[in-house]
């Protein structure tokens, strides 16, 4: 942990510790989130039960032993008893549709395996200004921040100044920071 208080090993080094990269020639490698989850099992059990759980849902609502039936029953509340059946198959397909692709999601999820960089690597630090959203004042202590980070390599520092403002321009300037 740093002086400051900011515990960088556990909140800057998400993906992993630094690796050396292959040396005859990188090529980007992924780890699953799952492979380090401490409950995985369990998580990979919920991911497949999910989707299954909310089918059986839709199947239970729509099952023909659920409709409303109508002897004798007017037109219209005939009619309103298929909207109503119509719209609950429909929300609950949409939901079954969303369960699916989260579960996928979580289950194909990856981070790329970090690597140190090449000595010379180019980075770039950018960061988004909306006039009138935010104070300049704070722009102009993420600015300060960002010039004073330490890379081994060239580091260029950008504003994405969304209305491009003239205060925030002659504060680039003032800065060192690359306007845009």
């Amino acid at each position: 942990m740093r002086s400051e208080g900011y515990d960088y090993d556990t909140y800057s080094r998400l993906a992993g510790p630094l690796t050396e990269p292959e040396p005859t020639g990188y090529r980007v490698r992924y780890k699953s989130l799952l492979s380090t989850e401490k409950h995985r099992i369990r998580a990979v059990l919920l991911m497949t039960l999910a989707p299954v759980l909310t089918g059986i849902l839709l199947l239970y609502l729509v099952w023909p032993t659920h409709w409303t039936e109508r002897e004798n029953g007017e037109r219209w509340l005939v009619v309103a008893d298929t909207v109503m059946l119509v719209s609950i198959a429909l929300i609950e397909l949409f939901m079954l549709v969303n369960v699916v692709s989260i579960a996928h999601a979580t289950l194909v999820a990856r981070d790329p395996v970090p690597v140190t960089p090449e000595p010379g690597t180019r980075v770039a630090f950018l960061t988004t200004y909306v006039p009138g959203k935010e104070p300049l004042s704070m722009v102009r202590a993420t600015l300060k921040g960002a010039v004073q980070l330490e890379h081994p390599g060239p580091l260029d520092v950008w504003l994405l100044d969304e209305g491009d403002d003239p205060g925030a321009r002659m504060l680039c300037a003032e800065l060192g920071v690359h306007h845009f």
